[in-house]
C-alpha cells in the first residue's frame, strides 16, 4: 500500500487553522445539506454533524475528491513539513499555511490557556486566569516577556517553536514551491473571507459553494469567548497595555512592515 495522499493545514497555534480547517472540510463534504446539531462543546459538534473529521492524523479523515486528485487532509502546528507519521510515510502535494498577527496570536493564546486551564495548570507557575486578570494583575508582563523573547508561551507544550521561526520558513517555502503552497492571512480572511478563500475553492473544484460554508461555518463555530475567543482582527489594540504594544513594535517592528502589518 503507498503512501497516504495529503493536503496539510499548518499554522502557528491560535492563527485560524481550525477555521479554515472546519471550512475545508464543509467546501469538500457539504454538511450544510444534512440536519446538523448545534452544541457550545466544539467537540460534540464534531463527534454529532462531522463524521470521519481530519485533525492531526493525516489518515484520520475522509478522503476527498479535488481538482488535484484524491486527497485527505490534516492540519499541524510542527514548523517541519511532514514527511512521516507514526512511521507511516505520507505524499503531502499541497499545502495551506495561515499566518496572523502575533499581538493577536499572543492574546489568543493566552485566552485558550485559561480556557484549558484544568488540564495544562501543571506546566505553569503562574495561575492561569483570563486575559482581564492577567492585564489587571500584571502577570502579563511575565507572558508577554516571554512570547517576546521566544515567540511563544507554551514552549514545553506544543510543537510549533517560535511564532517567526514558523512564518520564515513558509514563506521560504513558498518562494520556493508556489503552486503547491496556499498562504492565507487570518486578516484578510475576516475581513473579506469569500475572496481570501478563492484560491482554495478552485483548487477544490466548481461545485463547492462557499457561500454556503461560511454561513454553516458561522453557525457550528461561532465566536464563543473560549476556543473560538474573538474572532477579529487588531483587536490586540484594545486589549494590551499601549506601552506593551510598544515595546513588542521596537524589538520586531521592522519584521512585522515586512510581513504588510501596519504599526
Amino acid at each position: 500500500m503507498g503512501p497516504v495522499k495529503t493536503f496539510g493545514i499548518y499554522s502557528f497555534p491560535r492563527s485560524g487553522s481550525n477555521w479554515v480547517r472546519n471550512l475545508l472540510y464543509s467546501l469538500l463534504a457539504k454538511p450544510y445539506l444534512q440536519n446538523y446539531v448545534y452544541d457550545k462543546d466544539v467537540q460534540k459538534i464534531i463527534e454529532q454533524n462531522i463524521p470521519g473529521h481530519p485533525n492531526f492524523d493525516p489518515e484520520s479523515g475522509q478522503e476527498f475528491t479535488t481538482t488535484q486528485g484524491k486527497l485527505k487532509f490534516f492540519k499541524s502546528h510542527s514548523q517541519a513539513v511532514v514527511e512521516s507519521y507514526r512511521g507511516r510515510r505520507l505524499d503531502t502535494r499541497f499545502y495551506c499555511y495561515i499566518m496572523r498577527h502575533p499581538l493577536d496570536v499572543f492574546l489568543s493564546y493566552l485566552n485558550f490557556l485559561h480556557h484549558y486551564r484544568h488540564e495544562l495548570q501543571w506546566a505553569y507557575s503562574i495561575p492561569l486566569v483570563s486575559v482581564d486578570e492577567h492585564i489587571e494583575t500584571g502577570s502579563i508582563e511575565y507572558f508577554f516577556g516571554m512570547f517576546l523573547a521566544v515567540g511563544n508561551i507554551s514552549p514545553g507544550i506544543d510543537n510549533a517553536g517560535s511564532w517567526w521561526l514558523s512564518v520564515e520558513y513558509w514563506l521560504r517555502l513558498k518562494r520556493d514551491y508556489d503552486a503547491f503552497i496556499f498562504l492565507l492571512k487570518y486578516e484578510d480572511c475576516v475581513l473579506d473571507t469569500e475572496r481570501a478563500l478563492q484560491p482554495l475553492t478552485n483548487f477544490i473544484g466548481n461545485d463547492c459553494n462557499l457561500v454556503e460554508a461560511i454561513k454553516w461555518n458561522n453557525i457550528m463555530f461561532p465566536k464563543d469567548g473560549g476556543f473560538f475567543w474573538r474572532m477579529e482582527r487588531g483587536y490586540y489594540k484594545e486589549v494590551l497595555p499601549p506601552r506593551l504594544i510598544e515595546q513588542f513594535e521596537a524589538v520586531h517592528g521592522s519584521k512585522l512592515k515586512e510581513l504588510g502589518y501596519n504599526i
